[in-house]
């Protein structure tokens, strides 16, 4: 995916979040709203960014894996390649895992569209760190996760 074509869809996104936002607030006023089906290519986004989220909070290497591609790309978005790879990942996570027994990623909002989830995430580490924030986009092809853009 270009550049161009992801800050396009991180546009549509956000104009999605305001939709959404706009629409909760009418359902806390009382007001009707339409949900709409996802479709299957949106629920097995989901299905995979949530996997991976389960296995990031329970420090599971393992099931934190089994979301993502053998050649999965990690970004600093927009186009800068920070790694590639499965076992890259393994490396970076498996170590922070263990070291960090008190690790856990919150989801702030979720927004899906089409193949992609974009996640604002916010971040523990330990008892005495600020949390931090975050911005994940995933995308997926065939159930699993190939890129990841983080914000």
């Amino acid at each position: 995916m270009n550049s161009k074509k992801l800050i396009g869809l991180i546009g549509v996104c956000l104009l999605t979040s305001i939709a959404t936002l706009a629409q909760n607030t009418e359902k806390s006023a009382g007001v009707a709203t339409q949900e709409y089906p996802m479709s299957d290519i949106e629920k097995s986004a989901l299905a995979a960014a949530r996997l991976q989220l389960e296995g990031y909070n329970n420090r599971d290497i393992e099931l934190f894996l089994s979301a993502y591609a053998d050649t999965v790309k990690v970004f600093r978005f927009p186009a800068t390649l920070n790694y590639q790879g499965k076992e890259q990942m393994r490396t970076r996570y498996a170590g922070m895992f263990e070291r960090t027994p008190l690790l856990h990623c919150h989801v702030v909002s979720e927004i899906v569209r089409g193949n992609k989830v974009i996640h604002e995430e916010r971040v523990r580490r330990d008892e005495s760190s600020n949390l931090g924030h975050a911005i994940a986009i995933y995308v997926v092809d065939g159930g699993k996760i190939t890129e990841v853009y983080f914000l």
